[in-house]
């Protein structure tokens, strides 16, 4: 799936939301890292994660490339700011 959009948040901020590609598996995963080691309520630690920069991107081209799933990444001033992702079930 493919989706590419600035919104301009209340208070003037631009937020650039696209779907993910190969290229963004390093800034992704350093973002993962840094939000999980952050908080107590999500649903892993950076220690229990086991992709690497290599296989966030195969799995971000993955997603760029379906039909029906897709994993966006939300930019702030050009840095990776948050993701989230629609995956199919029972496909």
């Amino acid at each position: 799936m493919q989706y590419d959009q600035t919104v301009i948040t209340p208070k003037g901020l631009a937020v650039h939301i696209r779907n993910g590609v190969a290229s963004d598996g390093s800034a992704v995963l350093e973002n993962f890292d840094l939000t999980h080691a952050e908080t107590d309520y999500l649903l892993s630690y950076p220690d229990e994660n086991h992709f690497d920069a290599e296989q966030e991107s195969r799995y971000l081209e993955k997603k760029a490339t379906s039909p029906n799933e897709i994993e966006l990444i939300a930019f702030v001033d050009g840095k990776v700011a948050g993701t989230a992702g629609i995956d199919a079930i029972g496909a």
